[in-house]
């Protein structure tokens, strides 16, 4: 796994739970990468999400809210 690859691993796993501490995570980690929204859209849609409905409904709620 490359570098950019482990970022956006982690950015997808700190989207997967609603917390504060996990969504502060994310946003750190999209400050010090320089991605762009592009970007974060691209590794959201790309995401390899757990098929359990929690954590799926966990994850579209996050992601929504970390792009707006």
């Amino acid at each position: 796994m490359n570098h950019a690859e482990t970022i956006l691993s982690f950015l997808d796993r700190q989207l997967m739970r609603d917390d504060p501490i996990d969504q502060q995570d994310a946003r750190f980690i999209v400050k010090r990468s320089g991605m762009d929204v592009a970007a974060i859209r691209r590794a959201i849609e790309s995401a390899r999400v757990p098929d359990v409905p929690e954590i799926r409904e966990e994850f579209a709620r996050c992601s929504q809210r970390f792009l707006e």
